[in-house]
């Protein structure tokens, strides 16, 4: 088995027939799907089942259905990482679907480069009720080879997008690095951590994954979890002081950012001014000046209401 692709399930029946459909129009014999059902309490598992029962026999045998209480994505996808037999694992998040292309693209590199640790790739990023394309997320960057390359590497942290579904890594690697359980952004732990490490990356310049903005997700707007997330996702970071601290203080400066933003609109001026203060926003322009502007913008915005 080559490819293992795990999905976890949870109140998406809005939107999991159209991410089931994108896999199973394109699915090679070589690759498994890992369902993990999350314990959703909507019809998303009756229409995951009625879309496998339209599948021949030999495709249905290609899915594994996991079901869990609700513990939350990182539990799904470690209890899948667990079990996958593919030699690479990929992750797709079921309220988005993947581009035509995405197994073809990912097998033939697979097979053109076998010794590669990591493979990524980019998004196209779209509402969720218009339809309108937002733009590209993921790592925009040449296609190519990387392994120990400063510069790179410096790019990828600077862009600091960490999501799950912009990467294809070896199973192995995933098995070290489980997901931190029970916080938001656990993506940033994971994938900054793998890239410090000494691996070959193969970037393909192609969006692979239609990524949906909701704006009932759990990281649309702010929230107490999602400022967890942030708190804890910048204190991993920032235990790196070795030959790699510049590096890393690249995502530091937009994590920082998009925390102290997500402050403002969720505890009000007094915390904000607070939290400013203990990051040293006041005399880091990095992270003053990206702030200032994006909480006019957001007043703007507000004003205009």
């Amino acid at each position: 088995m080559k490819l293992s692709l795990i999905v976890p399930v949870y109140k998406v029946q809005d939107y999991i027939e159209e991410c089931l459909l994108s896999i199973v129009r394109q699915l090679p014999s070589d690759v498994e799907v890992i369902i993990i059902n999350d314990g959703s309490p909507d019809d998303s598992m009756c229409i995951v089942e009625q879309v496998l029962r339209g599948l021949s026999e030999n495709q249905q045998k290609q899915f594994v259905i996991l079901n869990q209480s609700n513990q939350g994505q990182s539990v799904a996808r470690n209890n899948a990482i667990k079990i996958a037999k593919g030699r690479y694992i990929g992750f797709l998040d079921s309220d988005d679907y993947i581009a035509d292309n995405y197994f073809e693209t990912i097998l033939t590199h697979i097979e053109q480069q076998p010794n590669v640790d990591l493979f990524s790739f980019s998004a196209i990023h779209f509402e969720d009720v218009s339809n309108k394309q937002l733009g590209i997320l993921g790592d925009q960057l040449p296609e190519g080879l990387f392994k120990n390359d400063h510069i790179f590497l410096k790019k990828v942290f600077e862009e600091c997008s960490w999501q799950s579904w912009s990467r294809i890594v070896k199973a192995e690697i995933m098995q070290k690095n489980l997901f931190p359980e029970n916080i938001l952004l656990e993506d940033v732990q994971v994938f900054s951590k793998i890239y410090l490490e000494d691996i070959t990356i193969y970037h393909i310049n192609k969006s692979l994954v239609h990524y949906r903005q909701r704006t009932t997700s759990s990281v649309a707007k702010a929230n107490q979890k999602l400022i967890d997330g942030y708190k804890k996702a910048i204190l991993f970071l920032e235990k790196y002081d070795n030959s790699k601290a510049d590096i890393v203080k690249l995502s530091l400066v937009k994590l920082k950012v998009d925390y102290l933003v997500h402050c403002f609109t969720f505890y009000g001026v007094n915390a904000f001014f607070k939290e400013m203060i203990k990051y040293h926003a006041f005399t880091d322009r990095k992270v003053l000046f990206p702030v200032i502007y994006t909480i006019g913008r957001h007043i703007s915005k507000l004003v205009k209401l």
